[in-house]
């Protein structure tokens, strides 16, 4: 069963990857840019390579983020930066569009 649900988390992370996307320069906006650049490249193993790392890179970010966020809601953590480090990308309306509109 454990492994029904990892194929289900990958499926759910590879859309965040293709698909997914936020205002703020997070590192997992940083793999959806890595993505952006590679989406145009010829198909074959070492793409796929660079998609798989990328996925496991996206599950990592969102685990930290949500332990962090448990750590700050449970404990009251105000040991983070608040976001105040963070860029907000410029032209985000423009790369949504784009990425919405990949087909998986």
């Amino acid at each position: 069963m454990t492994r029904k649900r990892d194929l289900e988390d990958r499926v759910i992370a590879k859309d965040q990857l293709i698909r997914g996307g936020g205002y703020w320069k997070t590192i997992c906006e940083v793999f959806r840019m890595i993505y952006d650049e590679i989406e145009g490249m010829e198909e074959g193993e070492k793409k796929n390579k660079i998609i798989e790392l990328l996925i496991d890179g996206i599950m990592m970010g969102n685990k930290m983020y949500k332990r962090l966020d448990y750590y700050k809601r449970k404990y009251g953590d105000e040991t983070g930066s608040g976001r105040k480090h963070l860029i907000i990308l410029r032209g985000y309306s423009k790369i949504r569009r784009m990425r919405r509109a990949r087909i998986i």
